[in-house]
């Protein structure tokens, strides 16, 4: 619980990217946590990667976690990012709806991921 203290109070690449490649966001209305996710990309290559957005403690953190192990990374291992996995390696036992709060800024990113896919 302390890493996500420390990520909700100190996010990193938190920010609005300016001409990002590829965002992508995903939000829940029913608590009105929201994460949008930049990227800058070199052919399949995450060469930047920041969010922004509103939302409880572990929903921001996550994101902000998310960001430290994603670039660098290519876009096909972001596809294949289990949230499951994700969640419970980076940030413990959840409960259920805490895991649902983790898993926001990973469906954000496999949205941006996916509009890469649809570029003509």
């Amino acid at each position: 619980m302390n890493r996500i203290i420390e990520h909700f109070k100190n996010p990193r690449n938190y920010g609005k990217m300016q001409n990002p490649d590829l965002e992508g966001s995903y939000g829940n209305e029913v608590c009105g946590d929201y994460i949008k996710i930049f990227l800058k990309i070199n052919g399949n290559k995450i060469l930047k990667i920041s969010f922004e957005g509103a939302g409880c403690s572990v929903a921001m953190a996550s994101a902000s976690i998310l960001t430290e192990r994603i670039a660098g990374k290519s876009l096909d291992y972001a596809k294949k990012i289990d949230e499951n996995k994700f969640i419970k390696k980076e940030l413990g036992n959840l409960n259920k709806s805490r895991q649902y709060c983790a898993s926001i800024c990973i469906k954000a990113l496999k949205n941006a991921v996916e509009k890469n896919n649809n570029k003509t």
